[in-house]
């Protein structure tokens, strides 16, 4: 279940290397922080997904597998922005299906959820 994302998870860590600060003031390893960022938003878009197998259409099924988005994430200057994107479907490109977490510096509150339809 992990495997799709977890190649990406370890290329980001080798890149974003540095530290945050968590809310006590102690300062994380900026790669501990990446990854505790992915697997926070990986576990609450897992969760989220049976939601949208609103029926038993291929593309209804198809949306509620999270092995068919792809997973990408990027610092700003309050946290991580974690995406996920359906990926082709039948080969023809999925419109909307975005969902979008920021997470906090230290990787284990989510800020904020946005959906794109």
């Amino acid at each position: 279940m992990w495997k799709p994302a977890l190649g990406m998870i370890l290329l980001l860590v080798v890149v974003a290397y540095g530290h945050a600060a968590d809310p006590a003031g102690e300062r994380v390893p900026r790669q501990d922080a990446l990854v505790k960022a992915c697997a926070t938003a990986y576990t609450a878009f897992e969760e989220e997904l049976p939601q949208r197998a609103g029926g038993a259409r291929a593309f209804d099924i198809f949306m509620s597998n999270i092995e068919n988005y792809r997973m990408s994430i990027y610092s700003e200057d309050r946290g991580f922005v974690v995406e996920f994107s359906p990926k082709p479907f039948q080969g023809e490109l999925v419109r909307g299906g975005v969902t979008r977490y920021t997470i906090d510096m230290t990787g284990s509150e989510i800020l904020h959820v946005a959906r794109y339809r």
